[in-house]
């Protein structure tokens, strides 16, 4: 099966935490990205699922904005799953939740060393080592609607947030992740997922004995 989006869902509040339901046609990952200003979230949930924290980019200005992003592999699809983000404090707090079919559940990640990739604002560069990839980026933008930049299509925008990806079939060197509107927000990051069946190139050090 080739690399899909597979439902997405946005939600924001003032308060200690946050439900969004998500809806999914069939099995695959479930991304969650957080951006909020009281720190990394005390834990993400669902029923049946165990959420990952994959990265976490506390900016240097003030508030100390967190872009936080959470994996959980689902075997089947969902339907109207409320995933409940909790933060230790109250706070303004955006989440984007998303599906995606298609993908290796097993490594999941592409092998490149670099990633995932994050900073206080876009733009960031991104490189790859595999081809078939989904490559996503959360970001926080500097205005209340930003949008997805150019080449990007948006997962969803909306409450200085927007979620972004790309679906690429050849590896990539120094991809701008960035913003349309509101670049130059705080915190940023992107990642990579390989496609089902992915074969990334081998590491020549685990064929040969280096002495």
């Amino acid at each position: 099966m080739a690399l899909a989006l597979d439902g997405s869902v946005h939600g924001s509040t003032s308060g200690t935490s946050l439900g969004v339901n998500l809806t999914t046609t069939g099995p695959g990952l479930i991304f969650v990205a957080v951006e909020n200003n009281d720190g990394t979230p005390t834990s993400v949930v669902a029923s049946g699922l165990t959420f990952n924290l994959r990265v976490d980019q506390s900016n240097s200005g003030t508030p100390a904005l967190h872009e936080t992003v959470y994996v959980a592999v689902s075997s089947g699809a969902v339907s109207g799953l409320t995933i409940t983000v909790n933060l230790g404090g109250s706070a303004f707090i955006t989440v984007d939740a998303w599906g995606l079919a298609g993908s290796d559940t097993s490594t999941i990640w592409d092998p490149d060393a670099g990633l995932p990739v994050k900073g206080d604002t876009d733009p960031l560069s991104i490189d790859t080592d595999n081809a078939n990839d989904f490559i996503y980026g959360a970001l926080r933008g500097s205005v209340f609607n930003p949008t997805a930049g150019a080449g990007w299509t948006a997962i969803q925008e909306g409450d200085y947030h927007v979620s972004e990806y790309q679906i690429v079939s050849a590896t990539q060197t120094g991809l701008s992740v960035t913003l349309g509107t509101g670049s130059g927000g705080n915190g940023a990051v992107a990642d990579a997922v390989m496609e089902a069946g992915s074969t990334p190139p081998v590491n020549p050090d685990i064929l040969f004995l280096r002495r």
